[in-house]
């Protein structure tokens, strides 16, 4: 019988990941107006690390309560989709130190991406990150009714 600790945690970090990520673009935003390397890097660092908590809580979760009828696939599917969309950034960028993958993802980013602002680009996948982080919470939440003590 499955336990209702890794619902109780995935139920926290997509509540209160998700809530970091949906004020962080003000707080990047803020910090590019005023010039601040420092805290622009910090905050960056700090939704590149949720987004991964994210991804490794949801990814954990999805598959721990595989086949378990208490937890909706649902709500498991949609965690996994805003951790994997969170992530997908990193692993890009983590693509772009090898060196041929460099210029080919520079090419497809100029061609698909082009006239775009990038702040406003990573402000749309971080809302929907957090908007999917923090109804899949909920949805976490929700299916505590479903295990017996």
């Amino acid at each position: 019988m499955k336990k209702k600790r890794w619902a109780k945690i995935s139920a926290l970090v997509g509540i209160v990941g998700g809530a970091f990520l949906m004020v962080s673009p003000m707080g990047l935003l803020a910090a590019g107006i005023g010039a601040n390397d420092q805290i622009f890097g910090s905050i960056f660092i700090l939704i590149l690390c949720t987004n991964l908590a994210i991804f490794c809580v949801a990814l954990k979760s999805k598959l721990y309560y595989k086949g378990d009828d208490r937890v909706s696939k649902s709500v498991t599917n949609t965690f996994l989709i805003a951790g994997t969309i969170g992530y997908a950034p990193i692993f890009i960028w983590i693509l772009g130190y090898i060196p041929f993958l460099n210029d080919l993802l520079y090419w497809l980013f100029s061609a698909v991406f082009s006239g775009q602002d990038a702040f406003s680009l990573l402000f749309l996948m971080v809302e929907f990150v957090a908007i999917l982080s923090i109804v899949s919470g909920i949805g976490y939440g929700v299916s505590f009714k479903n295990f017996r003590k």
